[in-house]
This record gives structure tokens, sequence and C-alpha cells, in this order.
């Protein structure tokens, strides 16, 4: 195990080098060398931050996100960022930090690249700008920023801190993997397996409900639902939904054509209420992108219902932002990335009987050093109840050797108070995800019985229509 020796955020030895050969990105001379990432560790060291030094480089990285030196934008910013946070988690890898210190700065991480998406959508790669965002190779620094996240949550748990934000990290887990996106694609299995693998408090949480009621309404196709939601999230919770967009728009464009009325005039100003599309001249865009004509008589824009008329794009279609989302970050990007949100749709609270989630990590070890990152941390050295001398084995239960410990017959063994809690916590957690599936099933029965009627509707507006014609034509023909 190496313990870093190196006080500022970048070492002296690769200074010297990256001075030598010229290696200086622009963002550094406005605020000092950031250690790079590199792929092969050399066990010197010196060549590892101290948890102060990383706790000033994850300050002097938070200051960039919204001051960065003039000429630079915010996708410069990421690039810079993506690359030197990818160092900080080498720094806590290598050097084991496993406590709240190491949860902190994962969040930050995570949360920056979340925001990144929705914020950088519009700034893509392209074969003219090589420099552009790319949202794969964005999300996959978020799947490693989960990974970690998720075994550090497990591993303090275990150790009795169970983690404030964990609920929220897992609820932008199954918001990005909820369906398919990009070069990513959908697990119904794998999903599912990850849900019953939840902490009844976590599965029981606001943001994990708040997930539950999106994915339901996405699955169902249910666009109206899915973006109300959508517009009750939290800022980066809505930045994952944004991917979603786009498919969305055409499967609800698709709807609209097959089970309007036929020749009905449907306005720009509800496809923006619907869809949460920004403006009317958003709404003419995407309505023309799919074959739809947008006529302005009367002096309001709207476009005739007709299945015959609608057709797929021809080609990916590129992202927008999304002033709505943008508007929901209430600070500064470093602030988003800082602070646990509040204001999850109110319909996302536990089912009642679930135990609640802790509100606060256990108070810092007496005489450790306490380093800003946003939030007070735990920071120097190891937390005293990290190192177990040996586990304890509970009162009848069974040796290597097959028999019972302490002279107890394996048969008369009675359950200890942790395997009572832990039975308690599984009943629960099971009675949980069976009033999910018995929700979702109500839903789907309940969207079948609504999409038999809009049919059965408009088979009969269709044989009036029919009935009517055809009592014109022998009107005209008498």
């Amino acid at each position: 195990r190496i313990q870093g020796t190196c006080e500022e955020m970048c070492p002296a030895k690769e200074i010297e080098i990256r001075m030598r050969l010229g290696d200086i990105d622009k963002l550094e001379r406005f605020g000092g060398f950031v250690k790079r990432f590199a792929r092969t560790i050399e066990p010197e060291p010196a060549l590892f931050r101290t948890r102060a030094a990383i706790a000033k480089t994850a300050n002097h990285l938070l200051y960039l996100m919204d001051n960065a030196p003039e000429g630079s934008s915010l996708k410069d910013v990421h690039r810079f960022l993506w690359d030197r946070y990818r160092g900080l988690r080498t720094d806590l890898t290598v050097q084991h930090m496993t406590d709240e210190f190491a949860v902190t700065l994962y969040e930050q991480m995570a949360r920056f690249h979340i925001f990144a998406e929705h914020e950088l959508c519009e700034e893509a790669a392209t074969v003219t700008d090589t420099e552009g965002f790319d949202s794969h190779l964005n999300i996959e620094q978020l799947q490693k920023c989960f990974a970690s996240l998720f075994s550090l949550y497990a591993g303090l748990r275990d150790r009795g801190r169970p983690q404030p934000n964990e609920a929220e990290f897992r609820c932008y887990f199954f918001l990005l993997t909820m369906g398919s996106h990009g070069k990513y694609g959908f697990d119904a299995s794998q999903q599912m397996l990850n849900l019953s693998e939840l902490q009844p408090d976590i599965l029981g949480s606001a943001p994990v409900q708040a997930f539950l009621a999106v994915n339901r309404a996405y699955k169902q196709g249910n666009y109206v639902g899915f973006f109300r939601l959508v517009r009750a999230m939290p800022y980066l919770s809505a930045c994952l939904l944004h991917a979603y967009f786009v498919p969305l728009w055409g499967q609800a464009l698709q709807t609209i054509m097959r089970t309007f009325q036929p020749r009905s005039k449907l306005q720009l100003q509800d496809l923006c209420a619907w869809l949460m599309v920004d403006n009317l001249e958003d709404a003419a865009l995407l309505a023309a992108s799919h074959g739809l004509q947008v006529d302005n008589d009367g002096g309001t824009p709207h476009f005739k219902v007709e299945a015959q008329a609608f057709q797929k794009p021809e080609g990916p279609v590129g992202r927008k932002k999304s002033s709505i989302i943008s508007g929901k970050r209430a600070g500064s990007f470093a602030e988003a990335c800082v602070q646990a949100p509040s204001g999850w749709p109110q319909s996302a609270s536990a089912p009642p009987g679930l135990l609640p989630l802790g509100t606060a990590p256990a108070a810092a070890p007496a005489g450790s050093t306490e380093f800003s990152l946003g939030r007070p941390l735990r920071a120097d050295g190891p937390v005293p109840g990290d190192v177990v001398a040996g586990k304890i084995r509970p009162e009848g239960s069974r040796r290597l050797d097959g028999g019972a410990s302490d002279g107890v017959p394996l048969a008369a063994a009675a359950p200890t108070p942790q395997q009572l809690k832990a039975q308690r916590l599984e009943e629960q957690k099971a009675k949980l995800m069976q009033r999910i599936k018995e929700k979702e099933e109500e839903e789907r029965r309940r969207a079948e019985a609504e999409a038999q009627e809009r049919l059965a509707a408009e088979a009969a507006e269709a044989e009036r229509l029919r009935k009517q014609q055809e009592e014109e034509r022998r009107g005209g023909g008498g």
C-alpha cells in the first residue's frame, strides 16, 4: 500500500518533464499544473498526492467549472477535467482510500459527468471538430464512478456507516440504464436484478421511487406522464433523462398520428406542453422532421393529424439542450456537483413500513483533519472502527467442522437479533418488490384498456364518417 507524500496538485517530477516538453494545457496557465492521468503507475510515494493535496485539487477543478479563463468554454473545461478526474481516482485507488472522503470525491465526479451529458450535448465531436464532446466516453467514466461508489457504499454500510446520498446515486444509475441510447443497450433482466439487490431503505427511498415512476411511464409509452415526471425531477436527474427525449418524441408523434381523430388539428403549443419542447419554433422543427406540415392559418401554428404523413427521420437526430432542464440548476455548476438535490416528486415516497434512510454519516473521529470539498469530509487517516480484529461468531452458529458452537445444538439454536433483523429486511424487500410488480401490472392493464377504448372510439368515428359520406353521396345522386 502506497501512502502519498506529494503536497501539491501535481508531483514535481511530472512538472519537470512536462515543462521540458512544453506539455502545458491552456487551463493550467490559469491555476497551475494538475496531475495528468497515467496508465503506467510508478510505486513512488512522491508521485501520489496526500489527502490535503487531493482536496486542494478537487476544489481547484470545481472552481474551473464556472471560472474558466477567457477564450475557454465549458467543452474545454470538460476535456481537461475528464482527464484530471481520472488522475484523482488513481490516487484514491492506489492509496486504498475507502472512507467518506473518497465517497464525496466520487459523488462530485459523477455529478460532473451527469450534467455534462445535457449541457454539452450540442458540442458533439465531428470530423471537423475532433475535440468535441464524446458522450460515449463521458458515460464510460460515469459508469466507473458508479462502480467505485457502489463498492464504497456497500463497504461502509457493512461497517455501520450507511451514506446519506446512496439513494440519489442508485437513482442516477437506474435512469442512465433505463433504456437504450447512444451506444448503450438496455438489459431488462439486469435491471430487475439490480433492483432486487437494493437494501429496503434504498428501494423505498424517494429517488428510487421517482425512477420507478418515470420508468413505468417510459416503458408504457405514456409520453405525457413521462414528461410530466421529468418536469418534477431535480436538475441532474433531468439531465440523464434528456437522453431519451429524441426517440420518445418520435414515438409520441407516431402515436398521435395513429390514435387522434383523422384530419383534426393539433396545436404546436400543445406539443410543447405535452413533450417538454422549449418553444414553438422547436416544435415546428420537430413536426417537420417527421414529415408533418405545419400551417399557421388562423394565427395558431398547428399540423393536421394524418397517419400516412408521418415519416421517421433519415439518419440520427442530434440532441439540443433543454432550457427547461437548464433552468432547474439553481446555482453554479460547482454547486450542482457538491450539493445533494432536493425536491423529488412527492409521489415518489417510501411505502409504509420501510426503514428510513440515514440522514447523516457518523461523526468524524476525534483528532482528524477535515478538508472542505463543498461540505465537511473525513480526511486524515483510517477510522478506528475500520480495523476489525476478528469476526465474532454468533451464538449457535455452525463451526467449520459442521458442529454447533458454544455447545448449543443446531436444531435448538434460536435466531440472533441480527438474524431476525436481516429476516425482517428481506421480508420488507419481498413485499415491496411484489407491490412494485402489482402496480406495474395494474398500470399495464389500465394502459391496455385505454388503448382499446381509443381504438373503439376511432372505429365508431370512422363508421360514423363512412355512413355520413354514404348518405351525402345518396343525397347528391337523388
